[in-house]
């Protein structure tokens, strides 16, 4: 069955082996509600993504990628842009600056959680799925849907709270 959804995980060490079981569980993660994952080390990278792969696409990245993400989103048109991104932060600096900067960006239509460990980025994207109904509901439920529909149930970024995320901005 092909994948209803992408999970794009944008990371410097996504394929080495100190993030085997991170990746594994991400797989699974997505697997478990018909989606699909795929990983790439730089923001630069994900471009080519985000034109092919079927829509919705959730995003995890680290902190380090999310600037470059944000501006290579500037030359991507908005249909095709993430329907959730996820900052992955590996200290509280970064978390804070991570905030402060997302403030400041009007680059994020969508909802933008900050992860202070990368253990939460399954979690997050379980909970991201389940909050999305087009992410998880039959495969003929999602070939009506819209993308406008999508953006109505995005815009309650409250709905988007859950355990494992720091914030959401």
């Amino acid at each position: 069955m092909q994948a209803q959804w992408h999970a794009l995980w944008c990371y410097e060490s996504c394929n080495k082996q100190e993030t085997c079981q991170l990746r594994k569980s991400l797989v699974s993660s997505a697997a478990q509600f018909n989606g699909d994952f795929v990983s790439v080390k730089k923001a630069k990278d994900a471009a080519p993504y985000l034109m092919s792969l079927t829509w919705p696409v959730i995003v995890m990245l680290h902190w380090r990628e999310a600037k470059p993400f944000a501006h290579m989103l500037t030359d991507i048109p908005a249909r095709r842009h993430p329907v959730a991104v996820a900052i992955h932060c590996p200290n509280e600096g970064s978390m804070h600056r991570a905030r402060r900067w997302i403030d400041q960006q009007a680059r994020f239509t969508v909802p933008v959680s900050v992860c202070g460990h990368s253990e939460n980025l399954g979690p997050w994207l379980v909970n991201t799925v389940l909050r999305i109904p087009a992410l998880h509901s039959p495969a003929h439920m999602l070939a009506k849907a819209t993308r406008r529909d999508s953006n109505m149930v995005l815009k309650d970024k409250a709905a988007f709270a859950s355990a494992g995320e720091d914030a959401i901005v």
